[in-house]
C-alpha cells in the first residue's frame, strides 16, 4: 500500500475498503501536499508516543478524510503561504501538541487546526467561517458525540450576519472584545448565577495583572452544552514569577505557596499557564533539553528520547540549534491527581524559509532536507 513514509514511519494512505468513497485519487493537488507532509509529521508523532499499531491507522485515516481536503491552498514553490490562517503565528494551518506523559501514563498526541475555504479572507468570508461550518455539519457522520450547539451559539452572538463590516476590523484585531464575550456568557443563564464568571470579571477589573491582560481566544467542548467547559484564553507582557503567581491565584483567590510556584505544582488551581517560547526561549534543542531535564527529574522520563527524537525529525528543515519556532509554547496545568499536565506545543513551521516545495505538474511536493 503507498505511503509517506521515512525512516522506518508510515503514514497508511487509506484505500476504498478502509474509508468508503475516499481514495488518494480524489484528493486534489493541494490535499495531496497537505497529506504528504502533515500525514507524515502526524505518524512520526503518534508512533515515537507510543500508539498502537491499530490506533495510529484510526488517526491517520480520521486525518486523511476528514483534516487534509479542508486545509486550504499549498504553500508556493518559495514556501510562502498562499493563506495565512489564523491558528498559528506564522500562519501555518495546523499546530501540535505533545502532552507530556506522567509518571505511569504515556504521552498523547493532539492539534488545533484551521479549515481553509476557496473564498478564506475575501468579501464573501472575511473571517474565514464557512469551511469550519461546514466541517461541523458532516463531521457527526464519524464523530456523532460531537456537538457544536454552543460555537454556533457564540457565533450567532459575537458575529454580525452582515460580513462586510469586518473588512476594516479585521485589520485592527479580532473585532471581539472582552465586554461582547461577558454579555453572551452571561444570556446563557440570564436568571441564574454565574459565581466564575463574577469571579473572572472581579479579577479582571481589580487586580494589577488583570487589568494589564487582553482577550484572545475563547473556546469551548464540543459536547453537551451542559457538559462543555468554557474556556478564555488572556495574554500579558509580564512574565515574571510574581506576575504568575498573582494571575493563577486570581490575586490570592486560590491559595498556592512559593515552594509550589517555583515547581509549577499545585493540585488546587485549575488554571493554564502558558509560555510563548518562540519569543522568550532559547533554541529550540536548549528549550528540549530543557524539559528532558525536568521530566526525567520528576519521574516523567519514560518518552523523552523519542520526543527528542520527534522534534529532530519534524525540525530536520533546519536543525533545532539553528534557531527557536518549532516550540511554539509551553502549558502547565496543575490536576486533581498531583501530577501536572505539561504540553509542548509545536509549529511544523510549514512556511519557514529554509523550505523549498518541488513544483510538480500536480501541484507541490515535499522536499525534506536533511
Amino acid at each position: 500500500m503507498p505511503s509517506v513514509a521515512e525512516n522506518g514511519v508510515v503514514a497508511p494512505l487509506p484505500t476504498k475498503s478502509l474509508v468508503p468513497g475516499t481514495s488518494q485519487e480524489k484528493l486534489d493537488k493541494d490535499a495531496k501536499f497537505w497529506w504528504g507532509i502533515t500525514g507524515y509529521y502526524l505518524a512520526v508523532m503518534i508512533d515515537q508516543a507510543g500508539y498502537s499499531i491499530e490506533r495510529q491507522y484510526e488517526v491517520l485515516l480520521f486525518h486523511y478524510q476528514w483534516i487534509v481536503p479542508r486545509l486550504g491552498p499549498a504553500p508556493h514553490p518559495d514556501s510562502s503561504p498562499a493563506f495565512k490562517a489564523f491558528i498559528a503565528y506564522d500562519g501555518s494551518p495546523l499546530e501540535y501538541s505533545w502532552k507530556w506523559n506522567t509518571s505511569k501514563g504515556e504521552p498523547d498526541i493532539r492539534y488545533s487546526w484551521e479549515a481553509i475555504g476557496p473564498k478564506a479572507g475575501k468579501a464573501a468570508d472575511p473571517l474565514n467561517h464557512d469551511p469550519s461550518l461546514d466541517y461541523m455539519e458532516k463531521v457527526t457522520r464519524a464523530l456523532p458525540n460531537a456537538n457544536f450547539s454552543l460555537y454556533r451559539y457564540f457565533l450567532a452572538q459575537l458575529y454580525d450576519p452582515d460580513r462586510t463590516v469586518y473588512a476594516k476590523e479585521l485589520e485592527q484585531g479580532d473585532p471581539a472584545t472582552m465586554q461582547e464575550w461577558d454579555a453572551a456568557i452571561r444570556k446563557l443563564n440570564p436568571d441564574g448565577k454565574h459565581p466564575g464568571r463574577d469571579a473572572l470579571i472581579t479579577f479582571l477589573a481589580t487586580s494589577r495583572e488583570g487589568r494589564l491582560m487582553k482577550p484572545n481566544v475563547m473556546g469551548m467542548d464540543n459536547v453537551e452544552p451542559d457538559k462543555s467547559r468554557l474556556k478564555m484564553y488572556f495574554t500579558s507582557a509580564h512574565t515574571s514569577f510574581k506576575s504568575v503567581r498573582e494571575i493563577m491565584t486570581m490575586d490570592g483567590i486560590r491559595d498556592i505557596s512559593e515552594e509550589s510556584l517555583l515547581d509549577f505544582h499545585d493540585s488546587n488551581s485549575s488554571r493554564k499557564f502558558y509560555l510563548t517560547t518562540r519569543k522568550y526561549g532559547a533554541d529550540d534543542l536548549t528549550i528540549a533539553q530543557n524539559l528532558v531535564t525536568w521530566m526525567k527529574a520528576h519521574g516523567r522520563g519514560t518518552y523523552t528520547d523519542q520526543s527528542l527524537a520527534m522534534m529532530e525529525t519534524l525540525c530536520s528543515h533546519r536543525g533545532l540549534e539553528n534557531g527557536k519556532g518549532m516550540h511554539a509554547s509551553i502549558n502547565y496545568q496543575c490536576t486533581s491527581e498531583g501530577e501536572p499536565d505539561v504540553k509542548s506545543y509545536i509549529s511544523p513551521e510549514l512556511y519557514h524559509k529554509a523550505r523549498r516545495y518541488v513544483t510538480m505538474k500536480n501541484g507541490c511536493s515535499n522536499n525534506f532536507r536533511q
